[in-house]
């Protein structure tokens, strides 16, 4: 297919749309023109659709019963009255047919004729903006309107946006147009997507959204990868909300702890093993993991003393299985004693010792204390009501131990998923509970994300991803682009052009002109449609502090929004 037969089709539709549009507004100002009392009528019908919002049907109804009014008061109308009254120095008023009772009557039954003159107008105007002009025309109007936005030190006009928003909704800041920007609460139950550089607004916007989902009924469970002034922040907005504060984070003296072995004993299996990464030549070592830790911790649990790293450690070491079999139940001897003599080969005892190792590392570590300390954080009490959860994991200080700790609270937030799923599949009403990852790159970009991002939506367990670059890992990547909610603040090259894509793109007109190297440019061009990006990725490069492009999937809702801070 040639280029003139692609554009053919387009060339067609541009006409209809331009002369339509054409009609439309000739017969509207020939109406208006004739009965000038119409127009007050069609911009209060104008006025009063764009409030209501009404539906076109409707508007439409009503205009074909203005106009069948006008015919029952057609005897008493006096066409083109103004333009008459222009001829009464020429003719007398009476063979003019105006005398002042004449064109009160008049007015009287031009005025019914408004919603008819509104609607062929609008129509006429939608039509216009149809054609290749008129789309030029929106196009620049919208720069126009986004390019204030994008000035350094840009203050939106309007007052503050200092309340959670409406009910039922989550209110941002102020959008570039210096309107009020609000979402439903409803578009973060496919998680939110929070990328932004050091430094551009990531803590102000967490707190924002933390906000609007307490002020809807939500807990709130903030993990801070930086653990830095959000803490503060975090802990003044249960106090304004007044609901529960748990804090959680080894360098504070108030911090409640945190017990890395809750769960059925295949629950920490999976915990303890899942915070470690294994290569594919050494997954024989996690399996072997997998078979011994759910018997050792059956088998403590039978004894009667309380499940720690301490007590599986001891376990694991040499003769360990022999004495933990004298103090467990005789029903778990077989198994301890398939578990010893397993460990007399080289490449078992070679599991257990590495195994005993890295369970040490988290005992031992920067958690230590907050390991041991009671009473201990409880997932299921924290997030059955309305509240705000902070755990802090100090990266710089300990890279290492953030990454360990870090994954296990991934796999109990993992946990808490399914028993929350077990419980709405037997028709259990669950409290909805906010999860906050900020700078989840300190996790390293733990894979147990993703599975968490699967399977939290239904749930009710929304979740925010906060970091200052994209993951890096595929899987996690799509997973967390797919967000119900991006909320993109300034980011780096490659980052800008991944999301303005999924910011979406449009069909615009492009206009070229031939031009002539000896007389300049002629008469003749081109149009034909291509793709602009709705958010061009230097816009996502340049945004100020304070400013993000905010993206409802939901809602199709776009805009540069300044986000506001809470009143805290």
């Amino acid at each position: 297919m040639t280029t003139q037969d692609q554009l053919r089709p387009i060339t067609g539709r541009q006409n209809l749309y331009a002369t339509g549009a054409g009609l439309a507004l000739s017969v509207a100002g020939f109406v208006a023109l004739a009965c000038p009392g119409a127009v007050p009528t069609a911009l209060a019908s104008r006025l009063l659709w764009r409030v209501t919002d009404t539906p076109l049907a409707r508007r439409f109804l009503t205009a074909v019963v203005s106009a069948g009014l006008l015919l029952v008061a057609a005897p008493v109308l006096v066409f083109a009255w103004p333009w008459r009254l222009a001829g009464t120095g020429i003719a007398p008023s009476a063979s003019l047919g105006l005398s002042v009772s004449a064109v009160v009557h008049s007015l009287a039954a031009e005025a019914t004729l408004g919603p008819a003159l509104a609607l062929l107008t609008e129509v006429g105007l939608m039509l216009r903006a149809r054609t290749i002009l008129g789309q030029v025309h929106v196009n620049a109007k919208d720069h126009s309107r986004r390019a204030p936005a994008l000035q350094p030190g840009y203050q939106p006009q309007g007052g503050p946006a200092r309340q959670a928003g409406l009910a039922g909704s989550i209110r941002l800041g102020i959008d570039q147009a210096g309107a009020l920007f609000d979402f439903a609460i409803s578009d973060i139950g496919e998680h939110v997507l929070l990328p932004g550089a050091t430094g551009s607004g990531k803590t102000t916007t967490i707190v924002r959204l933390a906000s609007g989902a307490v002020a809807n009924g939500y807990s709130v469970a903030i993990v801070d990868g930086k653990a830095g002034p959000l803490a503060g922040e975090a802990r003044k907005l249960a106090e304004r909300s007044t609901v529960p504060f748990v804090l959680v984070h080894p360098d504070d003296p108030d911090s409640a702890g945190y017990d890395v072995c809750t769960g059925d004993p295949s629950d920490v299996a999976n915990k303890l093993v899942g915070a470690f990464p294994f290569s594919s030549e050494a997954d024989i070592y996690k399996q072997m993991a997998m078979q011994a830790l759910p018997v050792i911790v059956r088998a403590i649990q039978a004894s009667g003393e309380p499940v720690t790293l301490d007590s599986i450690c001891e376990a694991l070491s040499t003769g360990g299985f022999a004495l933990l079999k004298r103090k467990a139940p005789p029903e778990f001897g077989p198994r301890l004693d398939n578990l010893q003599e397993d460990a007399r080969s080289e490449l078992a005892q070679s599991g257990y010792t590495g195994l005993r190792f890295r369970l040490r590392a988290i005992s031992e570590g920067k958690f230590a204390e907050v390991i041991n300390r009671r009473p201990a954080l409880d997932w299921g009490d924290v997030s059955s009501h309305p509240g705000v959860t902070y755990l802090g994991l100090p990266t710089t200080a300990a890279a290492e131990d953030v990454e360990l700790f870090g994954r296990v609270i991934v796999q109990d937030l993992k946990q808490l998923c399914a028993r929350r799923l077990r419980a709405i599949a037997k028709g259990v009403v669950v409290s909805p509970l906010l999860v906050v990852f900020d700078e989840f790159t300190a996790l390293r970009e733990a894979p147990q994300i993703r599975d968490l991002l699967l399977q939290a939506r239904q749930a009710l367990m929304p979740t925010v991803v906060a970091q200052q670059y994209l993951p890096l890992d595929p899987e996690i990547r799509a997973a967390v682009l797919q967000s119900g909610v991006l909320v993109c603040h300034r980011v780096n090259a490659e980052d800008a052009e991944a999301l303005a894509n999924e910011l979406g793109t449009r069909k615009v007109p492009y206009l070229t002109s031939q031009v002539d190297f000896d007389s300049g440019e002629v008469d003749k061009g081109s149009v034909r449609p291509v793709d602009e990006y709705r958010i061009h990725p230097n816009v996502l490069r340049e945004l100020d502090v304070g400013q993000a492009v905010v993206y409802a999937r939901h809602s199709h809702r776009r805009a540069i929004v300044r986000i506001q801070r809470d009143d805290l």
